[in-house]
This record gives C-alpha cells, structure tokens and sequence, in this order.
C-alpha cells in the first residue's frame, strides 16, 4: 500500500502542479488566483508530509496531522467532483484532479491509522 500511496501522491502534484501551470500561462478571467494556489500548496505540503510519514515511523502528531490532512483533501475532492458533474460546463480535468484528491485521502487516513496499534501487537506476539 506504501508504493500506491507514493503513486498516488506524486500523480495528484504532478496533476494540480500542470493545472496550476496552465492557469499562470493562460490567465483564465474569472479564476480566483488566491484560491487557486492554496490549494496547490495544500496538496504539495500534504503529499510532502505523506511521503515523509511513509519513509519513516510517524509519531502520533504527524498521524494526526496527517488524518486532518487527508480528510481535507477527500472534502476538497469531493466538492471538485461535485461542482464537476453537476455543472453546465464539465472540466474533465477537474474530475481527474477531484478524483485523484479523494484517492489520496483516503489512502492517506488509512495509512495513518494503521499506527502504533499493530506494531505493539506484533511485540506482544
């Protein structure tokens, strides 16, 4: 699961990183520019402290920070998806960019809970 999540991580930069691109070069009108590069820093600095969590044993506060952040990409994600699908114009970048924040979320939180739990059973054992 390590090497999805890893995947995973490095496709959603690699998907918000070009649309970010695309919205310097091309300078959209009505795109809120402030919005838009929060959320681009959001998902690197969340796929940052992922990748770091994943190469080593995270303590309990980087679990927990780690949870906050991968719910926050699965509510970003789905408001995306919805806003996509429900709209008047589908943007089928933004399904992909939606889609790929839900995946890492939740590969996120799953990763993160399974902490210290199971390795305190498997000293026990």
């Amino acid at each position: 699961m390590n090497r999805l999540l890893l995947a995973v991580c490095a496709l959603t930069v690699l998907a918000v990183g070009t649309l970010t691109l695309s919205v310097v070069v091309l300078r959209p009108p009505r795109v809120n520019y402030l919005a838009s590069g929060l959320l681009a820093f959001m998902v690197v600095a969340q796929s940052a402290v992922t990748v770091v969590a994943v190469r080593r044993t995270p303590r309990s506060w980087l679990r927990l920070a780690l949870s906050v952040g991968g719910a926050l990409l699965v509510a970003v994600g789905t408001t995306i998806l919805h806003e996509t699908l429900f709209s008047a114009h589908f943007e089928g970048y933004a399904l992909v960019v939606g889609t790929l924040m839900v995946v890492q979320g939740v590969l996120t939180i799953v990763h993160s809970s399974r902490g210290d739990g199971r390795r305190a059973l498997m000293r026990r054992v």
